[in-house]
């Protein structure tokens, strides 16, 4: 009989346990699901408090609060601001959103004055442009004027007189086309004028090209035979010995055309004065 008892109290602890166990499963299944619904909530409630934003800043960037009110050039001494706007093709009033950067700077820097152009964008509606100007380095005669010619041997711009400062170039004309390169002579010569050193450049006066060679008239009288474009470089250091060494006074020719090699051609006596 006692272990009848134990059975009959087992089994009804045993019911109530589980209906204990059972009650707070339901209770807590209930519980998890408020909180995943919660959650479920906030995660729905965020994606659409973003959605909206993102709408709604595409909305505005579009709108005309962020069109572009005025294109403004810095960095120019010779272009023309008008013309550089002009050739950004940025029109006033469409949206910021819209410009190009890229194409805008590829668009100025294909004007001749410009070396490199910046552009960048500023949500106050202005488009800003920096440009980096070329510099001319020689002026070569052409029909009408002197072509205007930078390192890269690209004509900038045709002017009626030769600048100050420049050297008279003979023996060859620029096309006057601005925005082309010279042709391959032309562009010997301004080589040669950008490989000057200073010592050189102040005994120098003018350059003549003579079938492919170029011959530098010196202000003491005589002049100096470059040769060609090779060898710039060393050319120039032993022009520049020369010049320290030498008694210019009764020089007709010095020939670096061979670097390694130079030769001096002096007067004759009585041929020329002093000498």
């Amino acid at each position: 009989m006692t272990l009848v008892t134990r059975s009959s109290k087992a089994g009804t602890n045993r019911g109530r346990t589980k209906a204990s166990s059972t009650g707070r499963g339901v209770g807590r299944r209930r519980v998890t699901d408020r909180r995943r619904g919660a959650k479920r909530f906030r995660i729905v409630a965020g994606l659409t408090v973003v959605s909206t934003l993102a709408v709604a800043s595409i909305a505005a960037l579009n709108s005309s609060w962020f069109d572009v009110e005025a294109v403004t050039v810095v960095g120019f001494e010779r272009a023309d601001p008008e013309r550089l706007v002009v050739a950004s093709g940025v029109e006033l009033g469409e949206p910021l959103v819209d410009v190009d950067l890229e194409a805008v700077a590829a668009g100025i820097s294909a004007e001749p004055w410009v070396a490199t152009a910046e552009v960048d964008r500023s949500w106050n509606g202005t488009i800003l442009v920096t440009i980096t100007e070329r510099g001319p380095v020689a002026a070569l005669p052409t029909g009408s004027g002197f072509a205007l010619i930078d390192e890269e041997g690209q004509q900038l711009e045709v002017v009626a007189d030769r600048p100050a400062g420049f050297l008279a170039i003979t023996g060859i004309e620029a096309s006057g086309e601005v925005g082309q390169v010279v042709p391959d002579d032309a562009a010997l010569v301004v080589s040669l004028i950008v490989s000057l050193t200073p010592t050189i450049a102040e005994h120098v006066v003018g350059l003549e090209l003579v079938d492919g060679e170029v011959l530098a008239a010196l202000a003491a009288g005589g002049s100096v035979n470059f040769g060609n474009d090779q060898q710039l470089g060393q050319k120039m250091q032993t022009l520049d010995t020369m010049l320290a060494q030498a008694d210019l006074s009764c020089i007709v020719t010095i020939d670096v055309s061979v670097p390694s090699a130079p030769a001096v051609v002096r007067s004759e006596p009585g041929e020329r004065e002093g000498c």
